[in-house]
Order: C-alpha cells, then structure tokens, then sequence
C-alpha cells in the first residue's frame, strides 16, 4: 500500500486494508487514507467491519445479492445502521412473500 500512496493517487479500490493487521497499522493505514481524500483524491473501502466501515466512511452503500438496496449518508453511517441494513434493513424481498 505504501507504494500506491506514494505515487498520489486519484483513487484507491482497497478490499479488507487493515485485516490482519495490529492496531497502530490499522490507524496509520487509515491516517493515510484521509491524507489521500484530503488532497481530493477518492478511496472506495470494502470491509466485513461495520464498526471500521462507520469509522472510516462518509457514505456507505449497501449489496444485498448483488444489488444495490441501501446507501447510508453523513449521520447514518454507524455500526448499527450498517448492520441492520446488511442483514436485511427493512426492504421486502420475493422470499418475504
């Protein structure tokens, strides 16, 4: 990852950054991350971690079977919110029938 952010990008695709990783590194991997956003760059972060996820994002979109039902915004992007909309939220899908 060090070698991507030294070369400024544009934008990041990153899959689980911090997993594996102790936690002086997760907050230095995310301390670099808003270095890249600050300078107008863009970082799209996947994570199983609604708790990072809440942390590190200012807009959280939500798949369910490949769709997209959800996109939490400023004030509702929490660990709650993003757990309750990943298991089910409140849409209504052919198996609720």
């Amino acid at each position: 990852m060090a070698k991507w952010l030294l070369s400024n990008p544009r934008l990041l695709l990153l899959d689980e950054p911090t997993q594996g990783v102790d936690v002086g590194a997760r907050q230095q991997i995310i301390e670099q991350l808003r270095k890249v956003c600050s300078a107008g760059g863009a970082v799209m972060y996947c994570s199983a971690d609604h708790a990072e996820l809440a942390e590190v994002c200012d807009r959280v979109l939500i798949f369910r079977r490949g769709r997209l039902v959800r996109t939490l915004n400023g004030d509702e992007v929490d660990k709650d919110s993003i757990t309750r909309e990943c298991i089910g939220g409140t849409e209504r899908g052919p198996e609720d029938d």
